[in-house]
């Protein structure tokens, strides 16, 4: 499915797993999809998934910030990726819905 992660037209506790790569800044969003003026947060990512994600289900969040959390997401881990030398680290946060 590709839909605005902050509103996915899908029924609540629909998911056991998610995996939400957005666009990392307003000037990515931009230039990958020409919709820097409504960039998807972490935290508006984290609110949707909770919200779709069945109780125990996990988020994963790659992104070059750890969001802010609040229940029913709880922190399992969170890990550096990187792609190689000369590119930035980014956060894969792993997220479950308690």
């Amino acid at each position: 499915i590709v839909a605005d992660c902050r509103n996915v037209p899908l029924p609540d506790e629909s998911f056991d797993f998610i995996l939400a790569d957005p666009p990392y800044s307003a000037e990515y969003a931009e230039n990958l999809y020409g919709t820097g003026d409504s960039y998807p947060t972490p935290f508006a990512i984290c609110k949707e998934a909770s919200r779709l994600l069945r109780p125990g289900g996990k988020l994963g969040l790659l992104h070059c910030q750890v969001p802010m959390i609040r229940r029913p997401l709880k922190f399992i881990g969170v890990y550096g990726v990187t792609t190689g030398a000369g590119y930035s680290i980014r956060a894969w946060s792993l997220l479950t819905k308690v």
